[in-house]
């Protein structure tokens, strides 16, 4: 029988598939994207659709290799309580990828331009608080709503064997955010008690235990492979070759690796 990992194994395995990932996608350069000659008031075109696409595609990617490197900082400085917090984006981030991918080609196969070019302009552009505050000045607003996280991770657990059926992705976000939030979880990492939490007559106070790690960390690595999966796949699917092999040999070296 395969012996289980324990908390300093997982966490030990999880670190070096998110450094790995870390210095992959570091050396993934980000060009300027020019926008197409398509006028506003036009019909959208395939180029100015897949225009739309990198430019979701590099915003993302920005934003997840800074979330790997402040993951990978704070898990070296013991910041655990932090690492909570970055784990809990870049799974956000990986529903996100994986939601607009499904949405995007979608659109594509059915020929709907309009349709995928609504959705990244709301994708890229969209803003529930800007939104609002502009309606509340009585302005009409400029700005689109982007889609509500709880729609997006259902959406994403779709990813998961049984996913729609046990939920996982869901499961995965709320336990995260159970530590991110100002409730028991986060508070009970914080000290350790001599009897049950209704009688307590002593409580020592002090920093989390670094095994608390494989509680957030396994999170972080099934995000980095599955916004990998789903940005490589977007990205292939408007015909960018390079890019795509790109994403994907980083896939497979960290399979190979890890």
């Amino acid at each position: 029988m395969d012996k289980h990992p324990n908390a300093e194994e997982v966490v030990k395995r999880d670190v070096c598939v998110l450094r790995l990932a870390s210095e992959r996608l570091d050396a993934v350069s980000v060009p300027e994207l020019v926008r197409p000659p398509v006028a506003h008031d036009t019909p959208p075109t395939d180029e100015l659709v897949a225009w739309a696409v990198k430019v979701y595609f590099y915003s993302a990617l920005c934003q997840f290799r800074e979330l790997l490197r402040s993951t990978l900082l704070l898990v070296h400085e013991d910041h655990i309580a932090a690492v909570f917090f970055c784990c809990r984006g870049l799974f956000e981030l990986a529903a996100h990828a994986y939601y607009v991918k499904k949405h995007v080609l979608q659109h594509r196969k059915s020929n709907d331009l309009r349709a995928a070019w609504k959705l990244l302009f709301e994708i890229n552009l969209g803003s529930r608080d800007v939104r609002e505050k502009q309606k509340a000045e009585g302005n009409q607003p400029d700005y689109p709503e982007g889609p509500h996280i709880a729609k997006v991770m259902a959406c994403f657990n779709e990813y998961f064997p049984h996913g729609q059926k046990e939920k996982q992705a869901t499961e995965t976000y709320s336990s995260l955010s159970e530590f991110s939030h100002p409730n028991c979880f986060a508070f009970i990492n914080h000290f350790e008690w001599d009897t049950d939490l209704r009688n307590m007559p002593k409580v020592t106070f002090g920093r989390p235990m670094r095994n608390q790690l494989a509680l957030c960390l396994p999170a972080a690595s099934i995000a980095v492979m599955s916004f990998l999966h789903s940005t490589g796949e977007l990205v292939g699917a408007i015909g960018d070759g390079d890019l795509f092999k790109a994403i994907e040999g980083i896939v497979h070296e960290v399979l190979e690796n890890h």
